[in-house]
């Protein structure tokens, strides 16, 4: 909800404010270096969103407008380069800066579905990235407010980099959540006194380029750079444009934590950090790529070399180039080594600006590519959003889909410590597939290196050489599809599907009818006939859309069968590419007619297509809901009670956005049961009613293992794995396992090795807390022999009103295909039936 909305009107507001502030004199400052060339790129590429950085947040709560509002008035004055403007006075640029008043209008979208709500603010922010900026007139800030619901709003800010750098963000919403608690009845806020601002900053940057340290640290960098290649030859798909266009485009993969964990190790034992290992590898793999030995690569560093710097918003980032020779094929312990020495040779020499670096080192000049370093690297630690007052705060990620260099390599490590890779690149020179194969290729290296630091350089490559031919990169091209076009046989006759028979219409819908015919083994397949009729199931899905990405060169993403699922919507995912976004949080299956919605719970990065099978056996009329988060499945460490409790709470809000009260209906299976669980406890928190709680095939998830038991079946487990070893692997790892046994009695650690062990049996302090919503339980015949026996799965200890138990006649792992998915829902669809009765009469009654 939005309160504190004045009287007087937008018009009287915005001319009260500007009169206010119109007294305030113009303060005339130098640019910096690094401000001088982005405004010379701009005279030559006017308004280039390339140099739009856009960031969000994903408001929860009773937002306070006026207070929102205050705020951000606030921190202009605080950070008065966000008020800036550039123009030329006697032929060189200047910035000014004056008061200005820079507005946040509010789009609602209250009135639209969920998903429509979430699609159109999606494309709000996108085109706000990409909208120009105009450096002569400002403001170089942009806000925009979009409200979804009564208690959830995305704040869209989009500021231009000549003001702004990405260190400058965490200073901006930092500040702005201190004020913002301060202005909707919180303490008087407490934020540093800033003895300088940007404009200074400059002007004593412009004094000490002129002074002999500057002409000391450029001689390094020119013996150091002398002889080093203009331009990163990376094979391309498309050829390199006269100049570039800053089109680009981003994929991002998570990379698993005990890997991050043995290579951060391995870099100490050489001391050397993980942001040395993590750019030695990548190194090498633009070493693979190239077959040059000479690989340079910039890195940004933060230019913030003074503490009066530290909490100032401003244009401060600087790149480092940082050069290694691959020469003499050394082992990759070796290669570590040189790449430490060269990084802190080049951060003890960070202070000449990369501006004056290219002016002294005055390469051959290019419109096609940037001077000296055309590939990036660069890691980032990502930390908690601060507490906005009563408001819960997130981050909402859009870009402007542009790319500044040919190649961005960035190492994430998340508020949650989770890790990623992300690569940002030039859709004038690569295709998704591409870039796709080459963050499989990092992950690649990165895990042979783990395994075998040790092995030379000519060795990793041959490993990724490998790895190509096993799954060899395939670019899309008119030409492929023509050709298999040509080679298909004649369509084989419809079967009893004729009445609706449609068949392909060109070249690429022949293509993806043959697949689906192989995958499902049906012929005379029409683009309208639904996957999930002719017998598909979630491991048919992965191995169609696998199929499909092989044949098309991009990635087709498994979720797209959710929307469509048929040829003809797969058809229009392809043909959508880049625009092609991941599924909300909320993603309605059936619209349904009447009657109480149904809400599948799941847990990230699990596949949920079992799903969409379930709703076509609930029928069109019953509203049938999927509730999953964006982010990777947590298959190696369990979750926690309160990361069940943080999901949990994630998906009351947005399950509220399309039912505001109960009774609510849930169902899940696996981790998506324990989130649910979570739920049900929050919702009766709040006075809300649970109409029941379906559970399939899952247990409670404390104390229901036989503990012996279950250390038996691991002890087993972890010897048939390391039996299919060979016998020197096998001898190595039953060393480590005494190692390691050994050092835990000697000094006395207590702690479980196994975080699954502490999930399982949580130790006396753990209680159970009990819900009043019904269970009806779905379960196999047959359950794991170190399970606990007991006809309820053990949820008979959690609801105060009963467990109905209902027997299907399949594996645990076939629960949600075909026939036992059409069972449950059957039964899901009686219980719906009875309950909807129960409060018809209670009504009446």
């Amino acid at each position: 909800m939005i309160e504190g909305t004045s009287n007087l009107l937008a018009v009287d507001q915005k001319e009260l404010l500007v009169s206010l502030l119109s007294g305030g004199p113009k303060r005339v400052f130098p640019l910096s270096l690094a401000q001088q060339r982005l405004w010379f790129l701009d005279q030559l590429v006017p308004g280039n969103p390339a140099y739009n950085v856009p960031f969000g947040l994903h408001l929860h709560g009773n937002l306070k407008l006026n207070a929102l509002e205050l705020s951000f008035r606030e921190l202009i004055r605080r950070h008065e380069i966000l008020c800036a403007r550039f123009e030329t006075d006697a032929g060189r640029p200047v910035q000014i800066v004056e008061d200005s008043v820079i507005e946040m209008p509010v789009i609602d979208l209250t009135g639209k579905g969920r998903a429509r709500r979430q699609e159109e603010a999606y494309k709000i922010a996108v085109e706000e990235a990409r909208t120009p900026f105009n450096l002569s007139t400002g403001p170089l800030l942009r806000l925009k407010l979009i409200r979804l619901s009564e208690d959830e709003h995305l704040l869209v800010c989009v500021v231009h980099h000549i003001v702004c750098d990405g260190w400058s963000l965490e200073i901006l919403v930092r500040d702005l959540a201190v004020l913002y608690d301060q202005h909707s009845g919180g303490p008087v806020a407490s934020l540093a006194y800033l003895p300088i601002q940007y404009g200074d900053y400059a002007k004593w940057q412009r004094e000490w380029v002129a002074g002999d340290l500057l002409v000391s640290q450029a001689q390094y960098w020119k013996q150091k750079l002398a002889g080093a290649p203009a331009l990163l030859h990376l094979p391309s798909d498309f050829v390199r444009p006269p100049e570039q266009t800053y089109d680009g485009a981003s994929q991002i993969i998570s990379i698993p934590k005990q890997l991050v964990q043995a290579l951060a190790d391995f870099g100490r034992k050489r001391r050397a950090t993980l942001f040395m290992v993590m750019l030695a590898v990548f190194k090498t793999l633009l070493h693979s790529y190239t077959g040059s030995d000479d690989i340079v690569v910039g890195v940004p560093v933060a230019g913030r070399n003074s503490i009066e710097l530290e909490d100032l918003v401003g244009f401060f980032v600087n790149t480092l180039v940082l050069r290694t020779d691959f020469s003499g094929d050394p082992q990759f312990s070796d290669l570590l080594l040189r790449e430490r020495e060269v990084t802190l040779d080049a951060f003890a020499h960070a202070d000449l600006p990369f501006e004056k670096l290219v002016e002294f080192l005055n390469p051959v000049r290019s419109m096609s590519y940037g001077p000296v370093v055309q590939v990036m690297f660069s890691a980032v630690r990502a930390t908690k959003l601060p507490k906005f007052g009563n408001l819960s705060a997130s981050p909402y990620i859009f870009n402007s889909r542009t790319a500044l260099f040919d190649l961005s390599m960035e190492f994430i490590e998340d508020a949650e410590n989770q890790c990623w890779l992300r690569v940002e690149y030039a859709t004038s020179l690569f295709g998704h597939a591409r870039l796709a194969k080459l963050l499989d290729h990092y992950l690649t290296l990165l895990k042979g290196i783990a395994a075998r630091p040790e092995l030379r350089i000519s060795s990793l490559v041959s490993l990724l050489e490998q790895d190509t031919a096993a799954t060899p990169c395939s670019v899309q091209s008119s030409s492929y599809l023509e050709s298999t076009s040509a080679a298909l046989p004649a369509q084989e006759l419809p079967d009893s599907r004729s009445a609706k028979y449609v068949g392909p219409h060109d070249p690429l819908e022949q293509i993806l009818v043959r697949i689906w015919e192989r995958v499902l083994g049906v012929s005379g397949i029409g683009i309208r006939d639904n996957f999930f009729d002719l017998g598909g199931h979630s491991l048919l899905a992965a191995r169609l859309v696998s199929e499909v990405e092989k044949a098309v060169g991009c990635r087709v993403p498994l979720s797209a069968l959710f929307r469509g699922s048929t040829i003809e919507s797969l058809t229009e995912v392809i043909c959508q590419g880049a625009s092609w976004s991941p599924d909300p949080l909320v993603t309605e299956i059936n619209a349904g007619k009447h009657g109480f919605p149904l809400f599948a719970i799941v847990q990230p990065g699990i596949d949920a297509l079992g799903y969409a099978i379930m709703a076509r056996h609930l029928g069109a009329e019953q509203s049938f809901y999927k509730l999953q988060a964006h982010g990777p499945s947590c298959q190696i460490d369990p979750y926690t009670i309160e990361e069940f409790r943080t999901i949990a709470r994630e998906y009351i809000a947005g399950m509220r956005a399309i039912q505001p009260k109960g009774p609510y209906f849930l169902l899940g299976m696996c981790n998506g049961v324990h989130i649910a669980e979570q739920m049900v406890l929050e919702l009766e928190a709040q006075g809300q009613e649970v109409g029941y709680l379906g559970v399939i095939d899952t247990y409670v998830r404390q104390y229901s293992q036989v503990r012996w038991l279950a250390y038996l079946e691991s002890l087993l487990q972890g010897r048939r794995n390391v039996s299919r070893l060979p016998l020197a692997a096998q001898v190595s790892h039953y060393k480590q396992v005494l190692k390691h046994r050994l050092r835990r009695v000697l000094q006395r650690e207590t702690e479980p090795i196994n975080p699954w062990t502490k999930a399982v049996w949580p130790g006396k302090e753990f209680q159970p807390r009990r819900f009043r919503a019904p269970v009806i339980l779905f379960k196999g015949p047959r359950q794991l022999y170190f399970m606990v026996k007991d006809n309820e799965l053990c949820w008979g200890g959690r609801t105060r009103s009963g467990v109905e138990v209902h027997m299907v006649h399949s594996s645990h792992e076939e629960m949600l295909r075909e026939p036992a998915v059409q069972v449950i829902a059957q039964q899901l669809k009686d219980a719906l039936h009875r309950l909807e009765q129960r409060q018809f009469f209670a009504r009446v009654g």
